[in-house]
């Protein structure tokens, strides 16, 4: 950030909305992530008979200790082929599909108003306490009515998957 983007509140404010929304969205799924990773690791050590939590799988190495893999890799035992195949749909569906239309829809409700009130309308009503907004910006100009009920239609399937995803989290 530029010196002179630090002077602007709306923009640490909306980065601030940007990365709680992320961190709310995301951080559980992520945490579930890893955890599933390292019990198939693991489970890879006990079937295999190694003590390294790393493995290769199509190609490509993954660890999950903090610390360099083998210079030669396990390959990831075959009847775990169906638990490491599941890991990855999911990471690839919120990676590739997901997070980039729900992230997408965030800037772009961001750039298209500096009126936090406005952000509140749009978002699911679920996220305003998590936020931690808890004040009103009357300074800036607001959107009318129409606008906000286009730009709530432009975000639908951002909105959905936000919905879907606070759902979801409450499982972990």
């Amino acid at each position: 950030m530029s010196g002179n983007t630090l002077n602007n509140p709306y923009v640490l404010l909306n980065y601030s909305i940007r990365a709680r929304i992320n961190n709310l969205l995301y951080f559980p799924v992520e945490q579930d992530l890893k955890k599933r990773l390292k019990t198939i690791a693991e489970q890879n050590c006990r079937l295999l008979g190694v003590s390294h939590l790393s493995f290769s799988y199509k190609g490509v190495v993954f660890n999950t200790e903090h610390t360099l893999p083998p210079r030669y890799s396990t390959r990831l035992h075959s009847s775990l082929y169906g638990a490491m195949s599941e890991y990855l749909h999911e990471k690839e569906q919120i990676d590739t599909y997901e997070a980039p239309i729900v992230l997408g829809g965030i800037n772009h409700l961001l750039n298209s108003t500096n009126n936090i009130e406005d952000v509140l309308v749009v978002l699911p009503t679920s996220l305003h306490s998590d936020l931690g907004v808890c004040f009103r910006d009357t300074t800036k100009a607001r959107l009318n009515q129409e606008e906000l009920e286009k730009l709530k239609e432009t975000l639908k399937p951002a909105i959905t998957l936000m919905k879907e995803r606070m759902a979801l989290n409450l499982l972990y």
